[in-house]
């Protein structure tokens, strides 16, 4: 079964080839890529090992190959991953950024009425609609909100990726 991992915070320079290399050495995974150097991962993993079996062994490579500290994962099989895309709730779902739930899920009712308009909460996956980064801090405020209650250490960790980034993940997975 072909499933998507996306790491929370991979070291810079991460050697990606070194790292598809240690995966594919796994006698249950396959086909493994990479995308971009920020913790996209693919694989194939046999139909014995389920997603907590998957998350050990990656994170005992991370951990003993790449220097990360208790490595946080997001790992859907590649139906999960397209229906968390299909449900961005946005009109312009190009302009969003998705949260990625890695153990517990939010929702709607965990963030103020305020920034309603902005975020939107689909069976515990995040989806905001604007920017990461602005130098008008008003325009991220809400990025910042969902960012805190989403942090490493808190009790509701999330990984993110742009809607771009996500579909060209789906794009590579889809490839054989």
């Amino acid at each position: 079964m072909k499933y998507i991992i996306l790491v929370r915070a991979l070291p810079p320079r991460t050697p990606m080839k070194e790292l598809v290399d240690f995966l594919n050495k796994v006698k249950n995974f396959s086909h493994t890529k990479t995308f971009f150097n920020t913790g996209n991962i693919i694989l194939d993993a046999n139909d014995k090992m389920d997603k907590k079996a998957i998350d050990k062994e990656v994170c005992n490579i991370l951990t003993d190959n790449f220097n990360m500290n208790k490595p946080l994962l997001a790992i859907f099989n590649l139906d999960e991953y397209k229906d968390i895309l299909s449900s961005n709730p946005f009109d312009e779902p190009e302009k969003s950024v998705i949260f990625f739930p890695i153990k517990t899920r939010l929702e709607q009712d965990d963030f103020d009425k305020e920034i309603e308009s902005k975020c939107k909460v689909v069976d515990g996956t995040i989806y905001y609609l604007g920017p990461t980064s602005s130098k008008i801090s008003s325009e991220v405020k809400v990025f910042r909100i969902i960012d805190r209650k989403t942090k490493t250490g808190s009790n509701n960790e999330y990984t993110f990726r742009t809607w771009n980034s996500s579909q060209k993940i789906l794009a590579l997975a889809n490839k054989e």
